[in-house]
């Protein structure tokens, strides 16, 4: 992706929000083939979907064969973006924005290309050591290159390695599995449902902009964490929160942002202050103050943190709750004892976000 140094009209157009269809559908395919995981995920940012969504979820599974739902698995299994096929078919179509248009180019393309985009992007994923001097252009239309590429590869999951090598030793099948696949998952799970959401994102898409062009740097850094660079941002609902990139892989490509429509909740400036709020209120009572300067020099075990600060572990415990609830601490069971370990990276963006919020800086 490409930083931008310095935010003039010419700049600011640069960063595109949109509604794109087939990246929507990208996302109804994970959150449908990794319902349990996803739920994991909502819980580490203490967040929980609403039942609209899990509904949604939950009418696409139906709408699927025992087979369909096989078939989803086990190409989410080696890669959770589909080895980014279907993201490096949108980089590469920049003018698709339907659904069914995008697939027929899938359909009509040449097995090679599609294993090449699989194996590359499980090969980032997954080795050990990214082969940054590896000439990926060699092994575009090269099917034995692509095998030995692999053998030849560390790649940390023996399973997904294995597959990778099943779908090359077999290239024609596993692109009609796959365009099998996802022309089912449209027609039977996401065409249904397609206009409604594609409807419902539209004003929260809006909302985004007009908070990014009141305030592009300060949008950048409270949702990504990064300076504002050069991409285009699609709104989902499949997302729902939080946010993930897709790097443009050449100069003649553009890199995406997905955005959750609820990341507001959790990267949005009511969700910075909240914290920040929260994060006072804790600072406020000597006890736990107390607790955190025991914890700057090394874990501390519960009931040895109660006698050392003469109070009882119930105490301690109460008031680990609140330091917990912000991460501001972490804990790991070692036998019958919980020990309490300060999370030094998370105090210090904390002190950061508060002088950003008590300066109306970054926001």
């Amino acid at each position: 992706m490409v930083k931008i140094n310095k935010l003039d009209e010419n700049n600011m157009t640069s960063v595109k929000f949109c509604v794109h269809p087939p990246m929507e559908f990208l996302y109804a395919m994970y959150d449908t083939a990794k319902e349990e995981e996803l739920y994991k995920v909502y819980e580490e940012f203490n967040f929980t979907p609403d039942e609209e969504m899990k509904n949604i979820i939950g009418e696409m599974r139906g709408q699927l064969s025992r087979y369909n739902l096989s078939e989803l698995t086990y190409f989410f299994y080696m890669s959770e973006t589909i080895g980014h096929i279907l993201p490096s078919f949108i980089m590469y179509n920049p003018n698709v924005i339907n659904v069914e248009e995008l697939i027929s180019i899938i359909e009509n393309s040449d097995e090679k290309l599609i294993l090449f985009y699989l194996v590359k992007n499980i090969i980032n994923e997954n080795s050990i050591e990214y082969r940054k001097g590896f000439n990926w252009n060699e092994a575009r239309d090269d099917i034995p290159k692509m095998i030995q590429l692999v053998k030849d590869t560390d790649i940390n999951n023996i399973d997904i390695k294995e597959k990778l090598l099943e779908c090359l030793d077999n290239p024609i099948e596993t692109k009609q599995r796959y365009c099998m696949m996802i022309r089912s998952f449209y027609e039977r799970a996401f065409k249904p449902i397609e206009e409604e959401v594609l409807e419902k994102l539209q004003s929260i898409k809006q909302k985004y902009e007009r908070a990014f062009m009141e305030n592009p740097e300060g949008f950048f850094k409270s949702y990504f964490k990064m300076e504002v660079i050069r991409c285009q941002i699609h709104v989902s609902y499949f997302k729902y929160t939080a946010w993930f990139s897709y790097p443009a892989e050449d100069i003649d490509t553009i890199g995406w942002i997905v955005l959750g429509i609820h990341s507001d909740k959790v990267f949005g400036k009511d969700a910075i202050r909240e914290r920040v709020n929260k994060f006072f209120w804790i600072l406020s009572d000597k006890k736990r103050l107390n607790m955190i300067d025991l914890l700057v020099e090394r874990p501390w075990y519960g009931h040895e943190m109660a006698q050392k600060l003469k109070l009882t572990p119930a105490t301690v415990s109460y008031h680990m709750s609140f330091l917990l609830e912000l991460d501001i601490v972490t804990f790991q069971r070692d036998e019958n004892r919980l020990y309490y370990s300060l999370n030094k990276n998370k105090v210090e963006e904390l002190f950061e976000q508060a002088k950003r919020a008590l300066l109306h800086r970054g926001f």
